[in-house]
């Protein structure tokens, strides 16, 4: 993850303070949850690793002396440093505090002070010296609930390098398994003529334990993981009740993943394709079914996990500028306590 990233050549300003290679410490509470803890390792590493600098770790019982600490960095969250982060409203939020005797990241949550660290990482790598302000005061709110991105390197394919990687970009959730049900579940791919489900036939088989073992190796660095769900609804009474009881299984199985994602590519209601030519009046049937069942797994979900996140994306309806309006009467038929997914197209605007 990391590499050399110091100029010797460089120098303190005056106006700055440098963590040096003797007597510094890493203060953290004893009781820390994992986020932070894999956090702080990974600056002790970034230190060692890019500046040459060596901290050691101190672990307390209690952060609550934390103003009367020196030649440390003191990492924790706002419940655990009384009296600082007062301005943080929201998971993810961090306050950063440097003095030539001192840094201090303060975090909403353990989310938070793990990107505090890893800022003042950002900050030491643009300085390319173990430099920071002397004087530096700030706060950052999180500006998204959640920033969800899809494995570049391959299906599912999630090292923790890459992991580390992704939160140290700012990311904090990961799309993982496109195309199956976390639990390997086949029954549209295995069994639909229809085009999209002919696709899927030909996608692997997804092994449930492959999604435990990513979503408890995500638990470290704070990801949310979100999943899709497949299906073929047919508007029946048996396609229903076998909707329900394939979103009370994925659900039982496992219940950490934070959201699912109803793509309509994967999940969809009888027919898939011939939108872009169909009339108004089809689109329309189309969007009140596929977002019936939609309301189906929200409510199959928030029976069982009232917080867990219910994405219905509505990809390739009709990508032209001029079916604004279809693009609206789609997110208009959506249930509530959804949270629909917009893909940005060219030519298009919600007011």
């Amino acid at each position: 993850m990391h590499v050399w990233r110091r100029d010797k050549s460089t120098s303190a300003e005056k106006d700055e303070m440098t963590i040096l290679n003797h007597g510094w410490k890493l203060v953290y509470l004893k009781q820390a949850g994992i986020v932070t803890l894999t956090a702080v390792q990974d600056f002790q590493d970034y230190m060692v690793i890019s500046h040459g600098v060596a901290i050691e770790f101190e672990e307390r019982v209690t952060l609550n002396d934390w103003k009367k600490l020196s030649q440390c960095i003191v990492a924790g969250t706002r419940e655990q440093l009384p009296g600082c982060g007062l301005t943080l409203k929201n998971p993810k939020d961090y306050e950063i505090q440097v003095t030539p005797r001192r840094i201090v990241v303060c975090g909403y949550d353990e989310q938070g002070t793990m990107f505090g660290l890893y800022n003042l990482e950002a900050r030491m790598n643009l300085r390319e010296a173990p430099f920071l302000p002397n004087n530096l005061k700030t706060v950052r709110h999180s500006l998204y609930h959640t920033r969800m991105v899809l494995s570049w390197m391959g299906w599912m394919e999630w090292p923790d390098a890459l992991l580390s990687h992704l939160v140290h970009d700012g990311f904090d959730g990961i799309f993982a398994g496109v195309y199956t049900n976390p639990n390997g579940d086949r029954t549209t791919a295995d069994n639909s003529t229809d085009f999209y489900a002919r696709l899927m036939y030909g996608v692997r088989k997804q092994d449930p334990a492959k999604i435990r073992d990513l979503i408890k190796r995500a638990s470290k660095y704070g990801l949310k993981v979100y999943t899709q769900i497949i299906f073929q609804y047919l508007g029946t009474e048996e396609s229903e009740a076998e909707l329900r009881r394939l979103v009370r299984d994925i659900v039982r199985e496992f219940p950490e993943i934070n959201g699912y994602i109803l793509l309509t590519e994967g999940f969809w209601y009888k027919k898939w394709g011939g939108g872009h030519g169909a009339s108004k009046e089809y689109l329309q049937d189309w969007a009140k079914n596929w977002s019936y069942a939609v309301g189906i797994v929200e409510e199959e979900c928030h029976k069982m996990n009232p917080a867990i996140e219910i994405l219905p994306w509505e990809y390739n309806i009709d990508f032209r500028p001029q079916n604004t309006e279809i693009k609206r009467y789609f997110i208009q038929q959506l249930p509530e306590n959804t949270t629909p997914m917009l893909t940005w197209e060219n030519g298009k605007s919600f007011e």
